[in-house]
């Protein structure tokens, strides 16, 4: 055959040779680039021969295929390493790590396939194996079935992972490890838990929704406090003056809401802080608990402020009747996750959950009365967030007698006296994170 081709496209050209004549040639994915040639009156299968020797390409000969492939080198050996992890779980990055490796690990990294090449000479010929591309993964559903899984060790002792792989695969853990393996920043998150007697609520002058406030100005505020006469008018001169100023995140805790603005155009403001610690004072709202835990961002912090109330699970059969008891938790459960944004904001994830056993007599076991609310919200460091509207009722019935007379037929209702009451009272939370490390 004759072929004069310049810059010409180098699949287009193969294609072209086993057109001419009538060859059957397969080029694999790694056969690209441009060529020049000029023969006259060459074999087909000799051109073949000359595009391989320039473009480095190798010609194999199965049956009545010719198979163009790129060179291929010796595949990397395998072993053993060991990554030790600084600041993560290791057995959380384990999944990062081998879904990064490139093959299927049940399978050898090379296989050896005998072919004849263009001379008829056998030749054995050693394959690695394509490196799967991303969209590969996506059949992967079970993790721990994916056979690169078994490529990849946790030593829980010193909290390393073992990775067994060829040195490019070591280097490029190395590589993804250097990205995820850094020291987390933790958040302290404090808990104000209250019990408030639903008609005090209405006192605070909020009604208590799912809602952060603007808490603690952003810097100290001055204020002067009024002066009066003996006849309680205001006195607006010839006296003493003293400016106080109320610090921004004061140490005492109190929340502010401000809304509105007053003559002088600064916001009211509503100290809620104060008016519950009154009511507290006053017998009309309990502080239950004070909690403070630390977590790590991303991490779940628990507060369980309650008890294990025993359930009791009946089980018969034709011989017996057992009787078996389960613990469930009742009392407030508290579940707070949070994530520190770029800009230092706090994006939190918050489950609550109020649950209060009633024992019911007719039944002989306990019935759980549950209010939970959830939310995801975004706050400041130290910018407290209120969590309310978690209402329960309770009743309470009781009898007093005098002894024998109050057990008589008819004229016993004249010395017993029954007692039956009903209150309401509201759940709220005060939850305040703070990044700690901060500077």
């Amino acid at each position: 055959m004759t072929l004069n081709v310049h810059d010409a496209d180098l699949r287009a050209t193969i294609m072209l040779v086993a057109k001419t004549g009538g060859l059957n040639v397969v080029a694999d994915d790694s056969v690209k680039g441009n060529v020049s040639i000029s023969v006259t009156d060459v074999d087909p299968v000799r051109v073949l021969e000359i595009i391989a020797n320039i473009k480095n390409l190798r010609l194999l000969h199965e049956a009545d295929v010719y198979i163009l492939t790129a060179e291929l080198r010796p595949a990397e050996p395998m072993q053993s390493y060991v990554l030790p992890i600084k600041f993560g779980d290791a057995a959380i990055l384990r999944k990062a790590v081998f879904k990064s490796l490139d093959m299927e690990p049940d399978k050898p990294l090379s296989e050896s396939t005998k072919f004849k090449d263009a001379d008829g000479i056998e030749r054995t010929y050693t394959y690695r194996y394509r490196e799967r591309s991303s969209n590969d993964w996506k059949t992967d559903t079970e993790d721990e079935k994916d056979p690169r899984a078994k490529r990849v060790y946790v030593n829980p002792e010193v909290n390393a992972l073992v990775l067994y792989g060829t040195p490019a695969e070591y280097e490029r853990v190395k590589n993804l490890l250097a990205t995820l393996d850094v020291e987390l920043k933790q958040v302290s998150v404090e808990a104000r838990i209250i019990a408030i007697d639903k008609n005090a609520t209405k006192n605070l002058g909020v009604e208590w929704m799912w809602s952060t406030v603007p808490q603690y100005p952003d810097r100290d505020v001055e204020y002067t406090p009024p002066t009066y006469n003996s006849n309680g008018t205001l006195r607006t001169s010839g006296f003493y003056k003293e400016t106080y100023t109320r610090e921004a995140n004061a140490s005492t805790g109190y929340g502010i809401i401000q809304f509105g603005r007053g003559p002088t155009g600064t916001p009211f403001e509503f100290y809620y802080g104060a008016k519950i610690n009154a009511l507290v004072t006053d017998g009309k709202a309990k502080i239950l608990s004070r909690p403070n835990v630390t977590t790590i961002q991303g991490r779940e912090a628990v507060i369980n402020v309650g008890s294990s109330v025993p359930v009791p699970k009946i089980s018969s059969n034709n011989t017996a009747t057992t009787t078996e008891f389960e613990y469930r938790d009742a009392g407030i459960i508290l579940r707070y996750t949070p994530r520190i944004n770029a800009d230092g904001t706090i994006t939190a994830t918050i489950h609550t959950e109020v649950s209060t056993p009633q024992y019911v007599e007719d039944m002989g076991a306990y019935r759980f009365n549950t209010r939970s609310a959830d939310t995801t919200v975004t706050v400041r460091d130290g910018e407290p967030m209120i969590i309310g509207g978690l209402i329960g009722a309770e009743e309470a019935k009781s009898v007093s007698k005098i002894p024998f007379l109050g057990d008589l037929p008819i004229l016993g209702a004249l010395f017993r006296n029954h007692r039956k009451s009903k209150s309401e009272s509201e759940l709220i939370i005060f939850l305040t994170a703070h990044v700690l490390g901060n500077k």
